[in-house]
């Protein structure tokens, strides 16, 4: 019986992880889940853009962007939290942030509060983003609490500086909305946002910023990326446990 329950037990974690894995490089139907893992970039692929918008931080430097690609965000349905992650340099290369966010998960679909945000004019009352792409998005709030803050860590030129941030408005009513034209930059690419509140909290080495608190943006377009190189020998591996398992009990 034991024998029985690890084979099940094995199947069943084959057949979810070969389910990722076989979406794992193509973006998602509008009605799927959106769980996986996502390279995250500024939301414009056209060299302007950026994927966290920081006003009044350090003087006119408002756009920051991922660092050699290392922008991740990843949503796993069975934790039921996200994360974003990665570095981040503004256009005048003053340093750079590792930006360590986690999201909860609040539903798919639906107006949670007063969600969902669109700012991107007359494509807000069009048909496709009505009735299709914001009634699938799906929503995060920022996880705040004092075992897990979300933060921008400084390195380099801003060694030293830790930031924290908060969903904006205190109210919560605009949580994080990923789908298709959620990025709120550019209509029917595949991405995500989220406004927040920020406020320098640790500055060892006294750098001089333009503001100690402020707000800002997450502006990101998500792209499916592989599953990494230990998720595929899990599979293997499960597939050889369930097949070892059928030989002893021929």
């Amino acid at each position: 019986m034991k024998g029985f329950r690890i084979a099940a037990l094995a199947a069943a974690a084959l057949f979810a992880v070969s389910s990722i894995a076989a979406h794992a490089t193509t973006l998602p139907a509008v009605t799927d889940t959106y769980e996986g893992i996502y390279k995250a970039e500024a939301y414009s692929s056209l060299g302007g853009g950026h994927a966290l918008w920081l006003p009044g931080l350090i003087s006119a430097d408002t756009d920051w962007k991922f660092r050699n690609g290392t922008g991740r965000f990843t949503y796993d349905t069975y934790g039921g939290n996200a994360t974003l992650t990665g570095e981040i340099v503004n256009d005048n290369g003053t340093g750079y942030f590792d930006v360590d966010m986690e999201f909860s998960f609040l539903q798919k679909g639906g107006d949670p509060r007063s969600a969902p945000k669109c700012e991107l004019g007359s494509h807000c009352n069009s048909t496709i983003y009505q009735d299709s792409y914001s009634d699938n998005f799906e929503y995060f709030d920022i996880i705040d609490t004092v075992a897990r803050r979300a933060t921008l860590t400084g390195y380099d030129a801003l060694d030293g500086v830790v930031i924290e941030m908060s969903q904006r408005p205190a109210d919560l009513r605009y949580p994080l909305q990923i789908g298709y034209s959620a990025d709120n930059k550019r209509a029917n690419e595949f991405g995500g946002s989220v406004w927040f509140n920020w406020s320098v909290t640790e500055n060892a080495n006294n750098f001089s910023f333009a503001n100690l608190s402020g707000h800002g943006d997450v502006n990101i377009a998500l792209t499916p990326m592989p599953l990494p190189a230990s998720s595929l020998l899990l599979i293997a591996g499960l597939g050889g446990l369930v097949a070892l398992r059928r030989r002893k009990t021929a």
